[in-house]
């Protein structure tokens, strides 16, 4: 039987991704919202970082941007902008404070990825003969390639792993791109400092596997401070009603789900406060951070059993659970149904899953 193949629109992307969007284009005195309505996405995706957004429509939105602004490297430019702290990569600097190497830390990302976007996948490719590796991006065929998306993923990585590697040059031995080249070689050799192919056969990046056996170099304290302005992105769109210690947790907690640092201490310390003052906070607001973590788990299982074909382990490694059969007990206990047994009764080509079953079951 011939393998189903999903419509464009169920490939999403977190709007996370969009954050430093308003200010770049903005600051050009461009309106945002305006070019989110040309590109099709909800004005709202720039408030509630928590949506998924199309991930098309989201390359779509980088392609407008970049004619209307004339910007024709406007991919790489947006991800020269969130340079220093990149606080649209916050939970990628989180896991980066739980990794010893920079292997630890690409499987961390990996496992992450899943919960990030369903629309590309990266896999690591050894060159034979050599000592190379190729981080290779796979799309899906009814997945469209937007230039501008691409380019401002491989910039990311770029800039990011010069920093938390420590090589000012070197990190990579080739940046290869399916696309045409650009009039402005410059930017191109100033971010990736290294060679470049254009109409290559695959989007990928490649380097030196040894390199992953190096300590992540830069401090503790910086990543904190990355991982700081993120939430400080996050916890500034929320509208001031929303303010409250359990929002502000809630937020909190969707930013690290599934890069396996989630816990009151790590919230606690980012809000600038001790673990039993935030304990008492959401207490006088009749919650508690055991109380939310299970509500944001609960409504990301069903999410992600009714939309996604992610594997039951890693399913559970992306809620930041330890392994499969806690998961399977909790997802048990809130549905009365298996993991198993609420995948199958809610197709991921429905664009909402059905919770009918599970409520039949657990009323």
């Amino acid at each position: 039987m011939k393998a189903t193949t999903l419509q464009p629109e169920k490939f999403y992307i977190r709007a996370v991704s969009l954050i430093g969007f308003s200010e770049m284009v903005g600051s050009a005195g461009y309106d945002p919202k305006e070019l989110l309505v040309l590109a099709g996405i909800d004005q709202s995706a720039l408030d509630d970082v928590d949506l998924f957004i199309s991930a098309n429509k989201f390359g779509t939105l980088l392609e407008v941007a970049a004619s209307h602004m004339q910007r024709p490297t406007f991919g790489i430019d947006w991800a020269k902008n969130m340079v220093p702290f990149f606080q649209n990569l916050g939970p990628v600097m989180l896991a980066a404070t739980k990794a010893r190497t920079m292997r630890e830390w690409i499987q961390r990302i990996e496992a992450y990825w899943h919960s990030h976007t369903n629309a590309y996948r990266p896999r690591r490719i050894k060159m034979p003969g050599t000592s190379y590796v190729a981080c290779r991006f796979e799309f899906d065929n009814s997945t469209a390639l937007r230039r501008q998306k691409i380019e401002s993923i491989f910039a990311s990585i770029s800039l990011l792993t010069r920093v938390l590697t420590g090589l000012a040059d070197k990190h990579h031995v080739m940046v290869r791109f399916r696309h045409g080249g650009s009039v402005n070689r410059g930017i191109y050799e100033e971010v990736f400092r290294c060679p470049i192919e254009f109409n290559a056969e695959h989007y990928e990046i490649v380097f030196d596997d040894r390199h992953l056996d190096l300590p992540v170099a830069c401090s503790k304290e910086y990543l904190n401070a990355c991982a700081a302005a993120h939430f400080h992105e996050r916890v500034s769109r929320m509208p001031v009603f929303q303010g409250t210690a359990q929002k502000t947790v809630e937020t909190m907690i969707r930013s690290m789900l599934g890069v396996g640092v989630t816990s009151a201490e790590v919230i606690a310390r980012s809000m600038g406060m001790g673990t039993k003052t935030l304990q008492r906070r959401l207490a006088d607001e009749n919650s508690s951070y055991v109380e939310i973590l299970e509500d944001i788990r609960r409504g990301e299982a069903v999410r992600l059993l009714g939309t996604t074909k992610v594997p039951m382990f890693r399913l559970a490694k992306l809620l930041d659970y330890s392994s499969a059969p806690p998961f399977n007990l909790a997802f048990r206990r809130w549905t009365g149904l298996s993991p198993s047994e609420y995948r199958r009764a809610n197709s991921c080509e429905r664009e909402t899953p059905s919770v009918a079953l599970a409520q039949q079951k657990s009323a």
